[in-house]
């Protein structure tokens, strides 16, 4: 009697073990993603909560569409170590310089994004303070009005008997 894992020809299963070590490779680049995120745009201990859930989740949900798709929803142990192999490999090889490389682009791109938009963001707020001092200094001479007008309301109402 043939057991499941045999019923597998070995080639199949190499491919598979092959696609795994992808399969592992995208789920550290997602983490990636995660991580340069979080280099140029840090979170508190909230966000940095919820991107965990997030990306744990994101990681079963492609783990398990795998398994359904060529493992006809059986579970495999050396799908799982491959892709724990492709991701330390991912990991320890192109993932540290490549995340090193898009965080200094984004820095270097954030930069050059702020000399653009400082002009124009300084412009803003300039026109922003005038439009504000016009508003306060509009919204004492209301309140002069009525204050002047309330006085010389109270002055037409007393009437001496």
């Amino acid at each position: 009697m043939l057991t499941e894992f045999t019923q597998v020809r070995s080639g199949e299963q190499l491919l598979t073990f092959l696609f795994s070590f992808l399969v592992g490779a995208v789920l550290c680049l997602i983490y990636d993603f995660f991580r340069c995120r979080r280099l140029v745009f840090p979170v508190g201990k909230i966000g940095l909560f919820f991107q965990d859930i997030l990306y744990s989740s994101l990681c079963a949900v492609i783990i398990f569409c795998f398994l359904v798709i060529r493992c006809d929803g059986q579970f495999r142990y050396y799908v799982l170590f491959g892709t724990l192999i492709g991701w330390c490999l991912f990991r320890f090889t192109v993932s540290r310089w490549m995340v090193k490389a898009v965080v200094w682009l984004l820095h270097c791109f954030l930069t050059a994004l702020h000399l653009c938009l400082h002009p124009i963001q300084s412009f803003i707020t300039a026109v922003f303070k005038k439009i504000s001092l016009w508003l306060t200094k509009a919204w004492k001479r209301i309140k002069n009005i009525y204050k002047r007008n309330k006085k010389s309301l109270e002055k037409e109402t007393t009437v001496d008997v």
